[in-house]
C-alpha cells in the first residue's frame, strides 16, 4: 500500500516540475475536411498563377 501511495505521489511531483508544465502540449484536434480542402487549393492556385492570397480567395471560393 505504501508503495502504491509513494508511487501516485511522485507521479504527481513529476507531473507538476517547472520543466513538465513547460514542456506539456495538448494533441491539437485535427483541422475539419472541409477547411484543410480550402487551404490546399488555395495554395494550388496560389502556386500554380503565382497568385497573392487575395486572389487565390477569391478563385476558390
Amino acid at each position: 500500500m505504501h508503495s502504491v501511495i509513494h508511487e501516485d505521489y511522485a507521479k504527481a511531483v513529476r507531473a507538476t516540475r517547472e520543466s513538465a508544465r513547460r514542456d506539456y502540449r495538448p494533441e491539437r484536434p485535427e483541422p475539419p475536411p472541409g477547411r484543410l480542402r480550402t487551404a490546399v487549393a488555395r495554395a494550388f492556385a496560389r502556386a500554380a498563377g503565382h497568385l497573392d492570397r487575395e486572389t487565390a480567395r477569391r478563385v476558390v471560393a
